[in-house]
């Protein structure tokens, strides 16, 4: 029969938050750039699923954020918009959003290097793409498919507005 394996959930933002890019010097916030495209393919490629690079091969520079480190990309969020060439799976809820009078602004995937986590990098892309969104109007901002519930309210993030249950069929 079915087996509860675990929870993820969408969670929301709806309050404009204030970033400062508080890293240091060393660290340099950008949009994705098409020079620097085959060297995020790779880095999501060497540091991540090969779903993650799939998703981001064909997407747009305005849609990528990333974190340099002296001239190195350390970490990344993918954003998106209703607008944006290839949508993520977040903002397949823009509708939930735009009958309401709102704007849906997507958040992820994203990811830090494995030799600069625990540095704060997380907290900086996820706040990065956070502004780069709500400077873009969206009223609006949806993690979808998260286990790291603690992670993102600690950042800013206010709300689950969905909770998916996973199971699994043993014979």
């Amino acid at each position: 029969g079915f087996i509860f394996d675990h929870n993820t959930h969408n969670l929301i933002l709806s309050k404009r938050i204030k970033f400062d890019k508080s890293l240091s010097g060393e660290y340099k916030y950008q949009l994705l750039s098409e020079d620097l495209r085959e060297e995020f393919l790779k880095f999501v490629l060497s540091n991540f699923s090969r779903r993650w690079y799939n998703e981001n091969i064909d997407c747009e520079c305005r849609d990528v954020v990333l974190i340099l480190r002296d001239n190195v990309i350390v970490a990344f969020a993918r954003i998106c918009m209703k607008d944006s060439k290839i949508l993520t799976n977040g903002i397949n809820n823009y509708l939930r959003f735009e009958n309401q009078g709102r704007v849906l602004g997507a958040l992820g995937p994203l990811g830090v290097s494995k030799d600069q986590r625990k540095k704060g990098l997380g907290k900086e892309i996820v706040l990065y793409g956070v502004d780069e969104l709500f400077k873009r109007k969206a009223t609006d901002i949806l993690v979808d498919w998260t286990s790291l519930v603690d992670f993102y309210k600690k950042v800013c993030f206010e709300d689950i507005c969905d909770l998916y249950s996973q199971y699994r069929y043993e014979f």
